[in-house]
């Protein structure tokens, strides 16, 4: 049940992120992509190193 929680706030923060990255009026096209891919990149990250460690093989 836990995972579905993270899910949702995971999704959420991405969507929130992208969302006030769009409505930034001082930040021109480029600034946003690079912003935009930043947003996306972290959580996806950040959840992969959290995975890795918790899945250790074990020999």
């Amino acid at each position: 049940m836990w995972y579905i929680i993270f899910f949702v706030l995971w999704i959420s923060y991405m969507v929130y992120g992208i969302a006030h990255i769009v409505k930034n009026k001082s930040l021109n096209r480029a600034e946003k992509i690079i912003w935009g891919v930043i947003a996306i990149c972290l959580p996806v990250l950040g959840v992969a190193i959290y995975l890795k460690t918790i899945f250790v093989d074990r020999h």
